[in-house]
């Protein structure tokens, strides 16, 4: 179990979202973190890095995917493409995205059509 889920959580959080919380963990510190100079080399300044798509992105994207890293936010009982985690469940695996730049740009949470998609 991650030590960071709050022990006043750990009854309320189910066993595969406690597995999800360790996968993100790993993904972000062994991914996403690294990427981050990737990620602002490839975006550029000023006026570029608004008309600029870092192909960073899509490759981290891809590597969730294939970790089941995608549209963890979808309850399952609203969409059928969820993952079915709780409110609880996903904040706790959401907090992660917030130690890289590149990790919410990467979208764990299936921007852009990709509930269609992915």
């Amino acid at each position: 179990m991650s030590a960071n889920i709050p022990i006043i959580a750990r009854g309320w959080v189910s066993d595969r979202a406690k597995q999800t919380i360790r996968t993100v963990e790993r993904f972000v510190e062994e991914e996403c973190i690294p990427a981050d100079a990737v990620f602002a080399a490839q975006l550029g300044e000023g006026s570029k890095r608004w008309s600029t798509h870092p192909p960073i992105v899509d490759e981290l994207k891809e590597k969730a995917k294939k970790l089941g890293l995608w549209n963890l936010f979808l309850p399952k009982n609203h969409f059928k493409e969820g993952a079915g985690f709780t409110n609880l469940e996903y904040g706790l695996m959401a907090e992660y995205l917030g130690k890289s730049r590149v990790a919410s740009e990467v979208g764990f949470e299936g921007h852009g059509g990709s509930i269609r998609d992915g």
